[in-house]
């Protein structure tokens, strides 16, 4: 259970904001009356259109008996007579009123008090906390089991000055970290397969490599001696990106980014086959994009759309695009939406915002999530809009409060987000969590608004 504190003002976003009190003293009162010091959310923030735990702090140093009482205008109370309550929270964000007073009476004296207050409870969507470290953890990807949609593998630095790293997977929110990676310098950008078998990502046995390569390593874990390559970086000067893999939905294929001599000097989306483990060799690749008026783009960090034929390879890819990729000029030039066969030579912008990045489309189809800068600070939120929409108008805000939130990806169900962020629970609030404010970690959101 967590206690509220208030805040000096402008401190942070407050989760529960004390409002109006009132004290009506039968005989007086004596400086001993029971006072309303304080309310306990728990979760906090309350959850949308769940049962939430309200507790009420009171400070009783004669130890009368009390009795309480709820109300509140929005949602409902199952049980409004004692000193913790469970409250069906209102199924839309928003701050509501909630009131509670105490009643005692002193058996002595039979002098009455009777103290009342409304607060103003923060409701909103419903947040996970997959992980806890000041450590700095990025690229989350849902991980798919034969019995649930949950668990989530992610990379986490493990020397953040040299770009060090190793992947990790949870399968339940709060549990220690199981490492998958062994004896690699860096691995990044993990993706499970569908059947839960296997993990690819992109990584470098050693910090002298050139740049990283795709590989694979079993589920249970593996190590660079064990691990099979899907494409090797092979030139530094002709290949300056090869990264991104992502594992359809259903099947083996895997989808990634890379840059090479035969499609032009920017990555381009490529996928192949990638149901295997070495030493079987690779299966060719295939382009989204052969050349033509996409030619002098790059578009990387693409992921699987809907897989309409359900033949195992998503029919479309969703893909962030760059202009002059790699050079001091490098500017987003937005969101495409292209095909995955036969290889694309012409294209079409699909959200042309130079603001938004890191797409991901759900497995239905319906829905592409994002993220987009705050307007008054560099923080990113995650929002989600319809595939078919044609202007940012039509997005719904996901996550909002004081934290930077990051790498969205939805669920295999589409039910939950997960994503990365540096929020600690109560939203980060910094007077309260300095030390959970350093690192960043996974979490995911559900309950959030359709568009």
């Amino acid at each position: 259970m967590k206690w509220m504190r208030v805040l000096w003002a402008g401190a942070s976003l407050l989760l529960v904001l004390p409002g109006c009190s009132h004290d009506k003293t039968v005989q007086g009162g004596g400086v001993y009356s029971p006072l309303i010091t304080g309310l306990a959310v728990d979760p906090s923030p309350a959850v949308r259109g769940l049962q939430n735990e309200l507790t009420l702090q009171v400070t009783n140093v004669n130890n009368y008996a009390i009795t309480y009482h709820w109300s509140s205008p929005n949602g409902a109370f199952s049980d409004s007579t004692h000193q913790t309550a469970a409250w069906l929270a209102p199924d839309t964000i928003g701050f509501y009123p909630v009131t509670c007073s105490i009643q005692a009476q002193d058996p002595d004296s039979g002098v009455s008090f009777y103290k009342a207050t409304t607060y103003q409870v923060f409701v909103d969507n419903a947040y996970v906390r997959w992980t806890r470290s000041s450590n700095v953890q990025f690229d989350p990807a849902p991980a798919p089991t034969p019995m649930s949609d949950s668990g989530v593998v992610f990379s986490e630095y493990t020397n953040i000055s040299t770009g060090a790293s190793n992947i990790y997977q949870v399968a339940v929110a709060g549990n220690t970290p199981v490492p998958l990676t062994q004896n690699f310098f860096s691995a990044f950008s993990p993706s499970m397969r569908a059947d839960g078998q296997v993990v690819a990502f992109a990584g470098k046995k050693t910090n002298t490599d050139g740049g990283a390569s795709i590989w694979l390593v079993p589920s249970s874990g593996g190590a660079d001696t064990t691990g099979a390559y899907v494409e090797a970086r092979h030139n530094i000067n002709t290949q300056r990106f090869l990264g991104a893999p992502r594992y359809s939905r259903t099947g083996t294929t895997l989808l990634y980014s890379s840059d090479t001599t035969t499609v032009g000097s920017g990555p381009r989306p490529w996928f192949r086959d990638a149901g295997f483990l070495y030493p079987a060799p690779p299966a060719p690749a295939n382009r989204v994009i052969a050349a033509g008026s996409l030619g002098t783009r790059a578009y990387f960090g693409a992921n699987w759309g809907p897989d309409v034929d359900a033949n195992g390879i998503p029919d479309s890819v969703v893909t962030q695009t760059q202009q002059s990729f790699g050079t001091t000029v490098q500017a987003s030039r937005g969101i495409y939406k292209l095909r995955s066969s036969p290889p694309q030579t012409s294209g079409t912008v699909w959200m042309n915002d130079f603001t938004i990045a890191e797409p991901d489309w759900s497995e239905d189809g319906r829905y592409i999530i994002f993220t987009r800068p705050n307007t008054l600070s560099p923080d990113r939120d995650i929002w989600i809009i319809p595939a078919g929409a044609t202007s940012l108008s039509a997005a719904v805000r996901v996550t909002s409060g004081p934290a930077d939130d990051s790498h969205p990806r939805f669920s295999n169900d589409g039910s939950s987000i997960y994503f990365v962020s540096n929020r600690a629970d109560a939203y980060g609030l910094n007077g309260l969590y300095p030390i959970e404010r350093r690192g960043t970690n996974i979490w995911s959101v559900s309950l959030f608004d359709l568009p």
